[in-house]
């Protein structure tokens, strides 16, 4: 109960519908971080421990990006809001890769959703550059012209 794998959702729906009932349940969400409250905690799940084994060269590397991300939670939970600025750089992010295989699955759903969103920024940055009106639909539209022809 440390971790929440994608593997485990039959899609994206029933891995949203379990993420969002477990938001709203105190009890279950704190069964997730109870691990860190026992000393000697050894991890059951077989498949992280595999990943974790393979990669032990970088074992700290995993611990200092869950670290950095644990932090990166609580600093915008208990800080107020500051207004960001959004350019290029936050949406032009490399392709998610599988985190077993270490590379880019393209027939994955979660890629072609990730190549989707950028096709969506990028459009909306031109409506907004150009200060133009979107309609929904054409803009649907004109998203998918820029995901088929590969020009996100």
């Amino acid at each position: 109960m440390s971790a929440i794998s994608v593997f485990d959702f039959k899609d994206p729906v029933n891995l949203a519908n379990f993420l969002h009932n477990l938001s709203n349940n105190e009890t279950e969400y704190n069964k997730y971080l109870s691990h860190k409250l026992i000393d000697n905690y050894e991890i059951e799940n077989e498949r992280l421990k595999e990943v974790l084994e393979r990669r032990k060269g970088r074992s700290n590397e995993f611990g200092n990006y869950v670290e950095e991300f644990e932090c990166f939670v609580c600093t915008n939970i208990y800080q107020p809001k500051k207004s960001k600025i959004v350019d290029e750089k936050h949406y032009n992010c490399p392709l998610p890769k599988n985190p077993l295989t270490n590379k880019i699955d393209h027939s994955n759903w979660w890629t072609n959703q990730w190549i989707l969103g950028k096709c969506s920024a990028t459009l909306l940055s031109y409506h907004l550059q150009n200060n133009l009106t979107i309609n929904k639909e054409n803009f649907e539209k004109d998203k998918m012209k820029l995901y088929e022809t590969n020009e996100c």
